[in-house]
């Protein structure tokens, strides 16, 4: 009797000690981490098609061949449709033309008879600037050959939209004048610059002086200091 109580004391003893080795190695063993099911953050590749398109320009003034471009043309003008009075760009917009104006009254030689110049009203027209044709003129690669540094585009414009703003000037000689300023027509001969040096950037300018068609409207004020 004495010997069936203590075989099965033992037996007892055995697996409690090999539960808590078991529940021991369970909480101290550190689990083999598994290598990823999916590369997050694979390197950039440039289509095979991309590379050969880039070869076709055959003037020597571009290294892609000229493009229609009347579907881009019309993703542009459905944009503009939908955020044309968003509130967000006509501030921009505003933000950017005062900016313009105000050089006026700093750095160009007509500050020294205005003392200042403000937007009063502003219209971003009815279209969207009309794209003919775009072409690749410049292209510098990293030096992985598989990301871009920089790229220029050329496009031809065309633009007959209406933009008008009105603005009022104030002189130093005691007038004020309030102009409406409209554009009529702007074409021409576009560059386009994307670029990531020195840092992230864009610009764009006329290639050469584009055909320009205002419509100016003007109010003159006088104002007479008393004696």
């Amino acid at each position: 009797m004495i010997a069936f109580l203590f075989g099965l004391l033992i037996g007892g003893l055995a697996v409690a000690l090999c539960f808590i080795y078991w529940l021991l190695s369970e909480i101290w063993t550190t689990p083999e981490v598994a290598d990823p099911f999916v590369d997050q953050f694979p390197p950039i590749q440039i289509p095979e098609e991309l590379r050969a398109f880039l070869k076709t320009g055959e003037d020597g003034q571009g290294i892609s061949k000229w493009e229609s471009c009347r579907s881009l043309s019309l993703l542009f003008m459905m944009i503009f449709q939908e955020h044309m009075d968003n509130r967000l760009l006509r501030r921009w917009c505003h933000k950017r033309l005062q900016m313009e104006l105000n050089d006026i009254t700093t750095r160009n030689s007509a500050g020294r008879l205005i003392n200042d110049i403000r937007i009063r009203q502003l219209s971003l027209g009815t279209k969207f600037p009309l794209i003919n044709s775009i072409r690749v003129e410049k292209v510098d690669m990293a030096e992985d050959r598989n990301s871009f540094e920089t790229i220029v585009f050329l496009l031809d414009i065309d633009y007959t939209g209406g933009f008008e703003a009105s603005i009022d000037v104030s002189t130093v000689f005691n007038r004020n004048m309030r102009l409406s300023v409209k554009i009529t027509k702007l074409a021409g001969l576009v560059r386009l610059i994307l670029s990531r040096n020195p840092y992230n950037y864009w610009t764009f300018s006329f290639v050469s002086a584009p055909k320009f068609e205002p419509e100016v409207r003007f109010k003159l004020f006088f104002f007479f200091s008393k004696i």
